[in-house]
């Protein structure tokens, strides 16, 4: 069965870091810090992009609060590494339970101690291979650290709650952490969906093919949402569960 992909006008624009409330703009800048301290002893993070840790690695992360995530949701991250998307994600939204996947040791260390310092209770660090995590979720994300096959594998193995529905109606979307998403308009955008979100580029239609997903997947373009210079042929693509009715976009 050919699996349609959808591009959607970007729910949200500007500069995602800004979609953080003030008052928890201070946790991004100390995560931003210790991300930089912390990759001159473990590779987090590639050298080249150091300079630039707003933007690139915080800010291209925060691009996946373009919609909200529901309150009470868990919220899985596959390869996390130095803790990419999840925890500006934790930041934004901390009514939302977020755990962080990663198999390599020390990095998961390293996430573990930044986690602490932040003090993020709504966060979780899990260290162990993807196939193995032990635990369930409604919602999966991921920055580009794996084939989107192997990304809607695991995801369809520890989903809960995608039942036959999907339409996200039963989760709450309250407008606490700043970024207001009761409904579509003037109110803020509705909530992800349960299902995979995660940040690609590259030749996206061969991926779709061969994760194979059986039913349309959404396509939000981050240059067209951000209009940063990085971002060109970068997106968001939204993969929902077999069954699942269309929500709204």
């Amino acid at each position: 069965m050919p699996v349609d992909l959808d591009d959607v006008r970007p729910p949200r624009q500007g500069d995602p870091v800004t979609w953080v409330p003030a008052s928890r703009q201070p946790l991004l800048e100390q995560y931003e810090s210790e991300l930089r301290e912390w990759t001159r002893r473990v590779n987090l993070i590639s050298k080249p992009s150091e300079s630039d840790i707003r933007h690139r690695h915080v800010g291209h992360s925060l691009c996946l609060a373009a919609r909200p995530f529901p309150d009470g949701a868990t919220v899985v991250d596959w390869g996390t590494g130095g803790g990419l998307p999840a925890v500006p994600l934790a930041i934004a939204f901390p009514k939302v339970a977020f755990v962080a996947v990663d198999s390599i040791a020390k990095k998961t260390a390293a996430l573990r101690m930044m986690v602490r310092s932040l003090g993020l209770d709504n966060l979780e660090v899990w260290q162990g291979r993807a196939e193995d995590f032990d635990q369930t979720a409604s919602h999966f994300v991921s920055r580009a650290t794996a084939p989107l096959r192997d990304l809607w594998k695991w995801s369809r193995r520890a989903a809960a709650g995608w039942g036959g529905s999907g339409s996200g109606t039963a989760w709450s979307s309250g407008s606490d952490g700043g970024i207001p998403a009761a409904t579509e308009g003037p109110a803020g955008p509705a909530p992800w969906e349960p299902g995979l979100v995660c940040l690609k580029g590259g030749d996206l239609g061969k991926e779709i093919r061969q994760a194979r997903p059986t039913r349309r997947v959404s396509r939000y373009s981050i240059q067209e949402m951000t209009g940063m210079p990085w971002s060109e042929d970068k997106y968001i693509l939204h993969l929902l569960p077999p069954g699942a009715a269309p929500g709204s976009h």
